[in-house]
């Protein structure tokens, strides 16, 4: 039995790489098949349809890179780093007493587990634009697939973190944690500590973008795609690297699916004849 319930679940991984593989694939093809555009040449772009169909009527797959100019960046709320885009998150860790039931001696059992669960999590993005020699175009990030950098991964023990008036207080961070709170300080739980991470998209940098050239909201910016199957990176990373990540990524879980559906195919069927 345990067997063949193995097998169903190398099978359902197997699945789920297929979906990773046509999300890479997805990415691979785009990166391929979307033309770079200079800042001067997309606006030029969009001057000449905009002349001929009207304002607001422009859309246009387009790759640019150039350095980040973000007018009003953001100032990360754990690591205080100005960037252009972040998520901070605080985990609380906590001990808490359980029963379980011994099937041996047939009494419950009390025992201990450590857990963690997420009490507050903050994402904020800032409009920016990628300049190169000949211009500028304006980047709205809001549902890109970013390349982040780690700026906070920290574990504090409970007696270094401040609670009081329905707040939580370390350094110049603060943050309400409301009426759950008293969840975690119930009795048979004990807390043990929080864990602070954070994820920025730094500015000092170069910058490559796949997306959709626009004008629809006024100013030319690039965006996520209006179709579903539409790709939008922000990247440090070059249009090369990209490319060469996500052809690594069909190849690995192209695979990994088929020796999951293998061996997951092979397992289940021998679990019905081993008892």
């Amino acid at each position: 039995m345990a067997v063949s319930v193995i097998g169903v679940i190398l099978i359902i991984i197997g699945v789920v790489c297929i979906f990773m593989k046509k999300s890479s694939q997805k990415k691979l093809t785009a990166l391929s098949l979307t033309d770079t555009y200079t800042a001067a040449k997309l606006i030029e772009l969009q001057k000449t349809i905009a002349g001929e169909m009207g304002e607001g009527s422009f859309r246009q797959l387009a790759e640019v890179k150039g350095v980040i100019e973000c007018p009003d960046p953001l100032t990360a709320e754990l690591s205080k780093e100005k960037c252009l885009y972040y998520k901070s998150e605080v985990d609380i860790e906590y001990e808490e007493n359980y029963y379980e039931d011994n099937p041996q001696t047939k009494r419950r059992e009390l025992k201990t587990r450590r857990t963690s669960e997420n009490i507050t999590s903050v994402e904020r993005s800032a409009d920016f634009y990628v300049k190169d020699d000949t211009g500028k175009v304006r980047i709205n990030p809001a549902g890109a697939d970013l390349d982040l950098v780690k700026s906070i991964d920290r574990f504090e023990p409970a007696n270094n973190v401040n609670y009081a008036n329905g707040a939580i207080r370390w350094g110049g961070f603060s943050f309400s944690v409301g009426s759950n709170y008293s969840d975690y300080t119930r009795e048979g739980r004990k807390i043990l500590g929080y864990k602070f991470s954070e994820y920025i998209f730094p500015l000092k940098q170069k910058v490559f973008v796949i997306g959709e050239a626009t004008d629809s909201m006024g100013e030319l910016q690039i965006a996520k795609p209006t179709a579903d199957d539409g790709v939008f990176v922000i990247s440090n990373k070059s249009e090369e690297q990209l490319a060469k990540e996500a052809k690594s990524s069909v190849q690995m879980l192209d695979i990994a699916s088929k020796a999951c559906f293998a061996i997951g195919a092979i397992m289940a069927a021998a679990g019905f004849f081993i008892k």
